[in-house]
């Protein structure tokens, strides 16, 4: 008997976890879907809403080279209006989910099978993080060189008044 018991705990708590209530499937493709992959989280309006099913290498099509397939699944029905944008986001320690931005989107909701645009995320290189470094340095330098040059003519120019020193005001008794 004690084996039945645990069989029935182990299914009810099998049956809990299985998300219920309406679901949504949705369609997207990316240049490069490196990163994502199936089981990572789906966001809209920094809400978790399942996972993405499936992830699939289309090299013989150029305009959807990386599609990617989600099933939306929440105890609500969920309506994303048909103009909002997928694109992907990394966390701090590497791991990438799929958001739904729907701050841009007024169209009316999208169908159960529906195509989302998406947005490619930007790619930091080596050499684009170095490049951005060299700017930075670049900036300070010529900020730097301006203050100098500044306070050099401040201090050549005639009617350049050493700064008025303050004077306690005496309060009477």
């Amino acid at each position: 008997m004690g084996g039945r018991s645990g069989l029935w705990t182990i299914a009810s708590f099998l049956i809990l976890k299985i998300p219920t209530g309406p679901s949504l499937r949705l369609n997207t493709c990316f240049q490069d879907v490196s990163r994502l992959s199936v089981g990572a989280k789906v966001q809209v309006a920094g809400v978790d809403v399942v996972t993405v099913r499936e992830v699939r290498a289309q090299p013989m099509d150029k305009a959807c080279p990386g599609a990617v397939e989600m099933e939306l699944r929440t105890p609500y029905e969920l309506k994303i209006p048909s103009d909002s944008v997928a694109s992907t986001a990394t966390v701090a320690f590497g791991g990438t989910y799929l958001e739904i931005d729907i701050s841009g989107a007024s169209g009316p909701p999208i169908q159960n099978g529906g195509w989302l645009a998406s947005k490619e995320s930007v790619k930091f290189t080596a050499a684009a993080v170095d490049r951005a470094v060299k700017a930075v340095e670049l900036l300070k330098k010529l900020s730097d060189e301006e203050k100098a040059s500044n306070a050099q003519a401040a201090k050549t120019r005639p009617d350049a008044k050493a700064p008025a020193k303050s004077t306690p005001s005496s309060v009477p008794k």
